[in-house]
């Protein structure tokens, strides 16, 4: 819009230059005038059009980013719901394992017990019943020795039966362990299936952001997006220190690394110039590529004063560390995130797990953002950490 301003006050002053070259040289024709006004009016309409076409298509493309961004967000979560109940599914199988190894034991137990007392009753013959009854030296003796030989009766029968009821509880087991390993199956394929979904909705993001990095003035304008939102951030932390603000809270020393087993930085802390056009923009903080779904550690202990969404820096974390010496608040910001697993207002220790690593918002591929602000100004983090 401003350039559109611009190009039709120059063209006035263009006009107003040209009409008094005419009346002082008397050289110039209101012809030719008419001509260039002509000219002119068509490089405003152009310079209209030009613009009303980059910001439709700058709408489009960051329409096609959110959407992805929404998809993706919808399908990471039904991803964890399914990877809880593969590891639910999985435990369910190891107790069914172990049940079968003990009833495996104990079938083994009484087979072998049966297995003795057959061989006994096969080489004494089945005359033994009788002969112990006929041994009976008192009536009263008799009855004691019937009462032995049924209840012997009844320990032979108790464990043909318990064999058999043990027999199939081995199938029963048998049976469900071959059903949920069929289910597991089918939870991880459609997990898989999932995975892939969402893997090619981050290409069709990375897709529409290749877009905008291509076209030089669709470029800048979103890095003055960009630049809007950290002013806009900026401020919404002053607001939530207030808010959250525990002047108690004293830190001294270093923040501990945020992304244990990854060290490499990709992109520094500092002023970044675009290799092609030149445009100058900060980088607030540093990045740390990581496996997808990798831990994100608290820095130190603190309070969480946001956890939520921005269309920059997509899931991220702001924790509030307290005050230095000189009063100054710390705090550090833990963004592109695939996952949050803290919310507003929860007090986190150091080493703690508050988030983990991803690709949301302006970024295109697994890394975290780790930034740290000292009394309002952000400031390279590497000079506040321990790696």
């Amino acid at each position: 819009m401003k350039s559109v301003i611009t190009l039709v006050f120059v063209s006035v002053v263009l006009i107003f230059v040209l009409i008094n070259v005419n009346t002082t040289n008397g050289k110039t024709s209101i012809s030719e005038l008419e001509e260039k006004m002509d000219d002119n009016t068509k490089a405003i309409e152009e310079a209209q059009s030009s613009i009303l076409s980059n910001n439709a298509e700058m709408s489009l493309r960051q329409n096609e980013i959110l959407s992805a961004e929404l998809k993706i967000a919808e399908f990471s979560k039904i991803i964890f719901g399914l990877e809880n109940d593969i590891v639910s599914k999985e435990e369910e199988i190891d107790l069914t394992l172990i049940k079968l190894d003990e009833t495996n034991q104990q079938k083994d137990e009484y087979y072998n017990h049966t297995k003795e007392r057959i061989k006994i009753m096969y080489e004494y013959g089945s005359t033994e019943y009788l002969e112990v009854l006929l041994e009976s030296k008192t009536t009263g003796d008799f009855f004691n020795r019937l009462e032995y030989l049924n209840k012997l009766v009844e320990y032979d029968q108790s464990m043909l039966d318990e064999l058999e009821h043990i027999k199939n509880s081995i199938v029963e087991y048998e049976t469900s362990l071959l059903l949920e390993k069929v289910d597991l199956e089918k939870i991880k394929e459609e997990n898989n299936q999932n995975l892939n979904t969402v893997e090619a909705l981050r290409v069709v993001k990375k897709q529409e952001i290749e877009k905008i990095e291509k076209n030089r003035d669709l470029l800048f304008e979103q890095i003055q997006l960009m630049e809007a939102e950290q002013e806009k951030l900026d401020a919404k932390i002053q607001e939530l220190i207030i808010l959250y603000s525990d002047k108690d809270l004293l830190f001294g020393g270093k923040l501990d690394w945020p992304l244990p087993g990854y060290s490499r930085i990709s992109s520094s802390f500092g002023p970044r110039i675009h290799p092609v056009y030149g445009y100058k923009s900060t980088h607030t903080g540093i990045d740390i590529p990581g496996g997808y779904g990798s831990k994100i550690r608290a820095a130190a202990s603190g309070q969480v004063i946001f956890a939520g969404w921005g269309n920059a820096y997509g899931n991220f974390i702001l924790v509030d560390h307290g005050v230095d010496k000189n009063k100054r608040h710390i705090i550090t910001q833990y963004a592109h995130c695939s996952s949050l697993l803290v919310v507003e207002g929860d007090v986190v220790v150091r080493g703690d797990t508050i988030a983990k690593v991803g690709s949301t918002g302006w970024s295109t591929g697994n890394h975290l953002h780790f930034g740290v602000q000292l009394g309002g100004t952000w400031i390279n983090p590497l000079d506040k950490t321990d790696r």
